[in-house]
């Protein structure tokens, strides 16, 4: 009995011991099943945030590239050069008026004589120059009566370009007048402007030299001004500033003036007219005096002052 007993006893711990190592064993396997979850949720976790940390990366770059884009755009603007290729502006204390009349006269600047089948008139528009405010404005009339419908006039500055609008090219389509403005600062009463004209007709090229020099009538503009202002301006004009021309105009009107001069007749008067010089704003100021048959001129150009009491004298001979 001891001996079955003993085996017995034997039996239920070796039995104890081999559910105790299955117990370990499996509880050493759920261990290492829970540590592979966890590394496993927490590689998710890894390559969850790495995945994070890629689009907000990504999405930065999205952000970003609006704003590069934008710089640069904005660099671009500011590396570019805005400054205007015509002349500069001058400043006037008077305001511009419209022009009273415009001019009767045109100007043959190339004739047929010249050419045989080209010709090309300048007229002084007396409008505002679309180049700029110091430029006189012209228009160009050019006549082909040529048969050749190919043609081609190319019209340049020789000289002095910053002060002129720049070339200018116009194909010749038919036998009618063809027309172009230009505009020229003309700087003082005495300047010249010279051209040079390319006539391309008939598989020929001919170039002629223009010149364009505007009657003193039409390097001034109208100004508005008071009579009050008048009398101030008139009376620091004197000496060298100041001329007296003897003339007789007594049955001129303030038309005919116009016609002869782009000035206007002072608010309130008969006999005071306004204007100043398109290329420096320098003020010309006329009073007439019928009765005495002569013409004040006050000028803040002394130059332009003698110059156009001589041509107020010329005037005189002009038919009306």
């Amino acid at each position: 009995m001891n001996l079955e007993k003993e085996l017995y006893n034997d039996t239920c711990e070796d039995e104890s011991d081999e559910t105790d190592n299955d117990e370990e064993y499996e509880s050493s396997e759920l261990d290492e099943t829970e540590e592979s979850e966890d590394e496993e949720s927490e590689d998710e976790s890894e390559e969850s945030e790495e995945e994070d940390e890629d689009n907000d990366i990504s999405n930065d770059k999205i952000i970003d590239k609006p704003s590069n884009s934008t710089k640069n755009d904005m660099d671009l603007l500011l590396d570019l050069d805005f400054t205007s290729v015509s002349m500069g502006i001058v400043n006037s204390k008077w305001k511009r008026a419209s022009a009273m009349a415009s001019s009767m006269n045109s100007y043959e600047i190339l004739s047929f004589n010249q050419t045989g089948n080209l010709s090309i008139k300048a007229i002084f528009t007396r409008s505002p120059s679309l180049f700029s405010n110091t430029m006189v404005s012209i228009d160009l009339e050019i006549f082909s009566s040529s048969i050749d419908d190919n043609s081609k006039i190319n019209l340049e500055p020789i000289d002095d370009a910053k002060n002129t609008s720049g070339p200018i090219n116009v194909n010749i389509l038919s036998k009618t007048i063809h027309k172009a403005n230009i505009g020229i600062n003309f700087e003082n009463p005495v300047k010249v402007s010279k051209w040079k004209c390319i006539w391309e007709h008939e598989g020929k090229k001919n170039e002629f030299i223009v010149e364009i020099s505007p009657p003193l009538g039409e390097q001034v503009e109208a100004i508005e001004i008071s009579k009050v202002q008048f009398d101030s301006e008139a009376s620091k004009l004197t000496g060298m500033y100041y001329n007296k021309v003897p003339v007789n105009l007594g049955e001129w009107t303030s038309l005919d003036i116009y016609h002869q001069c782009n000035c206007k007749l002072v608010l309130g008067t008969n006999d005071y007219f306004a204007a100043e010089t398109i290329a420096n704003k320098q003020l010309l100021l006329l009073k007439f005096d019928v009765n005495e048959k002569n013409v004040e001129v006050f000028s803040e150009n002394v130059l332009f002052g003698n110059l156009f009491s001589s041509y107020i004298q010329t005037w005189k001979n002009d038919s009306k």
